[in-house]
């Protein structure tokens, strides 16, 4: 598995998100029927063409305990966009959150480019936290965990999922 440390600068990611009920550990489920959903491929598409950008997506899980955890997915737009919502996609603002993520260090890992590199991504996440993180000197940190999907709409065969999963020095 190849894998590097990074020190990630702030980004703010305009998404459209939902609260989830469970643990993070079984998420797929709850997050495809999320993702996969009229409303939000709508949402997903119209924020994509405002970032101009239609290669890549960002999931973000935040407020993550024992329970339930937030789940958003979204771009990164251009300012003018994200400071004049009203004007550039209407009522539709309300539907829509800004989450800004702080700097951070940042375990990251990337899937083998295939059509399919979105499944793979949990067992990779798996690897990360269960073999990779015990021995590492790192722990879990209290920030974002971000998923970046790399889609290659020219060759699907060549998409990828980025792992982004906060970590601290122990």
């Amino acid at each position: 598995m190849n894998y590097s440390v990074k020190n990630l600068p702030e980004i703010t990611i305009t998404g459209y998100g939902k609260h989830f009920s469970g643990s993070p550990d079984n998420r797929f489920g709850q997050q495809h029927d999320f993702m996969t959903d009229g409303n939000t491929r709508f949402i997903r598409y119209a924020l994509q063409g405002m970032a101009k950008d239609c290669e890549t997506e960002y999931c973000v899980i935040s407020e993550i305990d024992d329970d339930d955890y937030d789940f958003s997915i979204g771009t990164v737009i251009p300012e003018y966009f994200r400071t004049h919502m009203n004007k550039t996609v209407g009522k539709c603002e309300n539907l829509l959150t800004h989450i800004c993520i702080p700097a951070h260090t940042y375990i990251s890992a990337e899937t083998e480019k295939s059509v399919f590199s979105i499944n793979e991504h949990l067992e990779l996440r798996r690897i990360l936290v269960c073999e990779w993180l015990p021995d590492s000197g790192y722990s879990i940190a209290n920030a974002p965990e971000i998923t970046v999907i790399h889609s290659n709409n020219s060759d699907k065969h060549k998409s990828f999922v980025e792992i982004l999963i906060p970590i601290e020095k122990i």
